[in-house]
Order: C-alpha cells, then structure tokens, then sequence
C-alpha cells in the first residue's frame, strides 16, 4: 500500500508546482523564528501563535503577491485590499490550495480558527467536567479508598502513577489530574517523609506523559487536531510515552526512595508548603 502511494506521486510535478504558487526564500522561516524568540521572552503562548501567525500573514502579503491575487478572486479589488481579504479569510477558514496535484493540495490545505472549533469545545467541557468533579468532591471520595491503601513506600509511588493516569482517563484534563493526585497523595508523601520531588515525578512520569494518546483528553485532542492523524493511529508508536513511567519505577526503587528524603530534622511540612486550596486559574495555565 505504501509502495502504491509513494509511486503514484511524481516529485518533479511536486516541485514543480511549489516553484509555480510559491515564492520560496528564507523569509518563509520569519514566523518560526518569532514563536521561538517570544517564548524566549515569556510571552504568553497564545500572544506568541498570535504575533507570529499576523507576522506571517504581513510576510505573505510582501512575498506572495501572485497568490495572494489569485486567492482573492476579485480584479475590483486593490492589492491590499485583496491581502486584507486573503489574511482574514486564512486566519479564519484556513490555507486551501487548489493546484491540481492533490498530494501538494494535501499538504498546504488546513488550519484556520474554524477547524479548531470542534477541539475548543471538547477542550471546554473537558475542563468544566474536570472542575465539577474536583469543587464537588465526588472524585476524591471515590478514590480516597485508593489512597488509604498506599502504605509502603514503593506501593505509594506506583498507586501514585496509577491514579494519575486513572484520573487523566476520567476527567479529560491533564490539569485537572496534576492538581488531584498532587492534593490527595500529599499528606502520604509527608507522612513517608518523601520529597516533593517524587510526588510530582510520579504524576509527571506517568499520567502526565501518557495524556496525548488518550483520544477524549485535553492534550489528546489537541495532538489529533493539529496533526491530522487519529489519536489511535500513532499511539502504538508513542514508545516514550509508554516507556517512561516503567523506567521511573525501576529509578524510584533503586535510587529514589533511598536518597530523595527528608532530613531527619527538617519539617516535612514546611518542605512541602502550603497545600494548594483548588484548580489554578485558566490565566495560570496559558
């Protein structure tokens, strides 16, 4: 079957018709450069996708005069009115190319507010069920039978990374997990004078990770849409996803447990600080 497709497509037509609707130059790279250089400078990320997608757009208009003309359809036009219309119509509805060669339509169609609309609405319902199930207590009294049982200290980390990926499962909200796993499990960790830094290891190294290959998930979701390919597709080959909560059970009881304690004489209160009273704000996480 790959054979099939790979020779149904011929490179020289290909480029051909990248050289015919595009002016290829290094500027292309200017938008790229700019979401490295914003989150750099602590830019939000939706103000760095933002800059950089109106950065791209001022590009287009500079360098793609041709284009621009052909995807506006409209001689009545002036050139920058046509670049205006094709910006927002592209930020919009998305790039859609219609060169004749459907593997290069393939790959330069897509994007746009609009064809996101399906992931934000599962990415708001996703959290607001994460958040009623958190204020309501619903979900820490079904698995407080759960946390009773960690007793040993190995036992505690591997019912930590459990329940972390149990609560991904439920709520759809790789946030919503950090924070209930992190709250429920704290006063165990304390008791075992663990450090902080195995508690959030093994949510981190296990729920966390494994998120994006569950299909109804914030980051899942997310993942299928920006990419194209079902979450179900490239799960099997999600190999660190898999891997990594393994490996940091075997570091946990080789190394862990044994050298990340509390001093004898420290306050394992006070190394863990003040317990954290809910959700964080949706500003706190973009």
């Amino acid at each position: 079957g790959a054979q099939n497709t790979a020779s149904a497509v011929d490179p020289t037509q290909v480029q051909a018709a990248i050289s015919q609707y595009f002016n290829i130059s290094l500027w292309a790279f200017l938008p790229i450069l700019a979401i490295f250089v914003l989150s750099m400078l602590h830019f939000s990320a939706y103000m760095s996708l933002m800059l950089s997608a109106l950065l791209a757009v001022l590009l287009a208009t500079v360098t793609q005069h041709d284009l621009i003309v052909s995807l506006a359809a409209d001689p009545s036009l002036s050139y920058w009115q046509a670049a205006l219309k094709v910006g927002i119509d592209t930020l919009a509805h998305g790039f859609h190319l219609q060169s004749g060669v459907d593997a290069l339509d393939k790959i330069f169609s897509g994007g746009g507010a609009t064809g996101m609309l399906t992931t934000i609405w599962l990415l708001l319902v996703a959290a607001g069920f994460g958040a009623v199930v958190d204020h309501t207590g619903m979900l820490a009294k079904a698995i407080s039978p759960v946390v009773k049982r960690a007793t040993g200290k190995m036992k505690l980390v591997l019912i930590t990374m459990l329940s972390s990926i149990g609560l991904n499962l439920v709520t759809a909200d790789p946030y919503v997990s950090i924070v209930l796993a992190s709250r429920m499990f704290r006063e165990q960790y304390i008791k075992s004078r663990l450090n902080p830094v195995i508690l959030s290891t093994s949510i981190a190294d296990s729920g966390t990770i494994l998120s994006n290959i569950i299909p109804w998930n914030v980051h899942g979701a997310l993942f299928a849409a920006t990419l194209g390919i079902g979450t179900l597709v490239w799960a099997p080959f999600a190999f660190t996803a898999y891997l990594t909560p393994v490996i940091t059970l075997i570091l946990a009881y080789v190394h862990y447990l044994r050298t990340e304690r509390i001093a004898a004489d420290a306050d394992a209160n006070q190394v863990y600080g003040p317990e954290p009273a809910g959700l964080p704000e949706p500003a706190q996480l973009a």
